[in-house]
C-alpha cells in the first residue's frame, strides 16, 4: 500500500497498519517514497559481523523527516552505503520502530529514471486515494452493519413464516447407461 510515513503505525498486536483519523487497516507491506537528505550513517553492532546503515530521508508526501535502515552483512547492505544525497527511493517496509524508523525490506532506486517528477505525483495521488478509501470504509461500515442486520432479520422472519408447499419428486426413467428403470 502506498502511504505517507506519518500514517504508518504498529497496532496493539504488533502488526503494521495504516491509520487515517479513526480508520485503521492492517497491512503486510507499505510502500514509502523518500528522498535521501543526508549521507548514509554506518554503525557496527557489538558482537555481530555486519553493518547497520541508517539513511535520513524526507517523505515525499508530507516532507517530514524519517529514517530508513538496513542491517546485515556488508555485501547485503552495500547498495545502501552508496546512496547519495537527493536520491529518490521507493522503500517497501514490513515493520516500524519508534521515531519513524523503518527497516527496509526491499527498495527501488529512482536514480536512473528520467520521469521521477511523474513518479512522485503518481505516488502522492495513490497515497491520498488510499487514505480516502480508509475514511470511506469506516463511514460506510457503521451504516452498512445496521442495514445488513436489519435485512438479515427481516429475511429470516419471512422465511420462518412461509409455509412450504409439498415437494414434488421426480421419477427417474433411465439410468446413466440409457437402460430403463
Amino acid at each position: 500500500m502506498p502511504a505517507c510515513c506519518r500514517h504508518v503505525t504498529v497496532n496493539d498486536l504488533g502488526q503494521l497498519a495504516v491509520k487515517n483519523d479513526n480508520a485503521e487497516r492492517s497491512v503486510e507491506t507499505v510502500k514509502l517514497m523518500m528522498r535521501v537528505i543526508d549521507n548514509p550513517a554506518l554503525q557496527v553492532p557489538d558482537g555481530i559481523d555486519g553493518l547497520e546503515v541508517t539513511l535520513r530521508c524526507s517523505c515525499l508526501v508530507c516532507n517530514q523527516e524519517s529514517i530508513l535502515c538496513a542491517a546485515g552483512l556488508p555485501k547485503t547492505v552495500q547498495v545502501y552505503t552508496r546512496m547519495s544525497v537527493d536520491e529518490y527511493v521507493s522503500a517497501f517496509v514490513q515493520t516500524m520502530e519508534p521515531d519513524f524508523k523503518f527497516p527496509v525490506g526491499y527498495h527501488l532506486s529512482h536514480k536512473q529514471r528520467s520521469d521521477v517528477p511523474m513518479d512522485i505525483r503518481v505516488f502522492k495521488w495513490q497515497a491520498g486515494q488510499y487514505l480516502l478509501s480508509l475514511s470511506y470504509v469506516l463511514n460506510n461500515e457503521e451504516s452498512d452493519e445496521k442495514e445488513v442486520k436489519l435485512k438479515r432479520t427481516k429475511k429470516i422472519e419471512t422465511l420462518m413464516t412461509e409455509v412450504r408447499s409439498e415437494a414434488k419428486r421426480l421419477c427417474l426413467a433411465k439410468t446413466d447407461d440409457g437402460s430403463m428403470v
